[in-house]
């Protein structure tokens, strides 16, 4: 559980004294139960760890806002998340940040939820992603196999998608994916639950794809477990995806290739304001082509 922000109070920018960022991040900490904690002089991994233990702080519980290269260096043993500040001024040395976490340009957008997901992310906890009404998304960690097995093992789930791979390649390939595509991307297939009963109820989310053209373009997966299937939860996770992308990523649109027969998926997509934009051919088979435009984004073009 993060419980702690820790910062080198003498190494703050000079260009910060004229800003309110760092006095409202820290605020914003607060309200959240993160102390904020200003350490002494960071010079190596046994000074870092002494500090911590003198003030009772595990290093599992902390967050290191950094803004020179030998705090990086010292917690790079430790069990302790960080990010750093890239100040912009001349006279502020502060070497190689490469190793940090999360390399920060400005405070505007930082917060307690960003900082959270990045204390997630060196900890290997899942990122919860949105709620809707009756549902929870988030990321998929590895204790989930099991139950992931249980969902595409349930009856049609795989009529229209591909089945899962033999266990162990399951596994290393769910590794690599949330490695390589949560931790790039910072989206991805994500799983459903039931919020009252914390059941897994079906998989959904976005990839990022290249077109026929060789461009760049969002895509939208989704699967519901046959027993939630007629009860509106398709639509209204697909709903709940679709205005978490058009406010957290920079695509002009999403688009969803539906298998030629899936008429369930056809009619679903059509209700969500989906247009038809004709078909492609993958794998053998014949897949129509759907697109979603964000109304406020539409003239942005993305190239990948």
């Amino acid at each position: 559980m993060w419980n702690y922000l820790l910062y080198v109070k003498e190494n703050i920018p000079e260009c910060w004294r004229e800003q309110p960022y760092w006095d409202r991040l820290c605020c914003n900490l607060s309200q959240h139960g993160v102390s904020v904690v200003e350490l002494n002089t960071i010079y190596s991994t046994e000074n870092l760890r002494a500090q911590l233990q003198d003030a009772g702080i595990p290093a599992e519980e902390g967050l290191l806002f950094a803004w020179r290269e030998t705090e990086l260096a010292a917690c790079q043993t430790l069990s302790l998340a960080n990010v750093a500040y890239e100040c912009r001024e001349v006279s502020f040395s502060q070497g190689d940040l490469g190793k940090a976490q999360m390399l920060l340009l400005g405070l505007e957008e930082t917060d307690y939820t960003f900082l959270l997901r990045v204390y997630q992310r060196k900890h290997n906890i899942p990122w919860e992603i949105l709620r809707t009404r009756r549902c929870i998304l988030r990321e998929l960690c590895m204790q989930d196999i099991d139950a992931l097995y249980e969902l595409y093992d349930k009856p049609g789930i795989t009529n229209y998608v591909e089945p899962l791979y033999e266990k162990d390649e399951e596994e290393e390939y769910q590794r690599q994916y949330i490695a390589n595509i949560y931790g790039f991307y910072g989206y991805g297939m994500w799983l459903v639950f039931d919020r009252n009963s914390g059941t897994l109820m079906g998989r959904a989310g976005l990839e990022h794809r290249l077109d026929e053209e060789g461009k760049g373009v969002l895509e939208m997966g989704y699967l519901i477990a046959p027993e939630y299937q007629r009860q509106g939860y398709g639509g209204e996770v697909c709903a709940g995806i679709l205005s978490w992308a058009e406010a957290n990523l920079d695509f002009p649109a999403v688009r969803c290739l539906v298998q030629r027969g899936n008429t369930a998926s056809e009619m679903l997509l059509k209700r969500l304001g989906f247009s038809r934009d004709g078909s492609t051919w993958q794998d053998g088979k014949e897949y129509l082509c759907f697109v979603y435009v964000f109304r406020r984004k539409a003239g942005v073009c993305m190239e990948g």
